[in-house]
């Protein structure tokens, strides 16, 4: 019954921090450096935007052992046009694949 809760990641991986950091209202900077500093008590306690927010990962077919190279990907502009953040790892545009 209900939501259940599959996987919760605690790293800053991509797709973790991708979905998390841009709700961050606190200063990143900042909660950082208390940390390492081992007093957390100095600064405010994290404070996120209400907004609800999903990562859409896409990898290359044959990804991570053998990924197919050179396809291409479409529709990031109309994405980014409609409000969402896209981010971009192991991609050339194309004026880098010659195209």
């Amino acid at each position: 019954e209900g939501p259940k809760l599959l996987e919760y990641n605690v790293r800053f991986g991509d797709p973790e921090a991708q979905v998390v950091l841009p709700r961050l209202s606190t200063d990143l900077a900042e909660l950082l450096s208390a940390a390492a500093a081992g007093d957390l008590r100095r600064v405010p306690a994290p404070d996120f935007a209400d907004d609800s927010c999903v990562t859409v990962v896409l990898a290359a077919e044959g990804y991570p052992t053998k990924p197919r190279t050179g396809d291409v990907i479409e529709g990031i502009a109309a994405a980014e046009d409609r409000g969402a953040m896209v981010f971009h790892a192991g991609v050339g545009r194309d004026d880098e694949a010659g195209s």
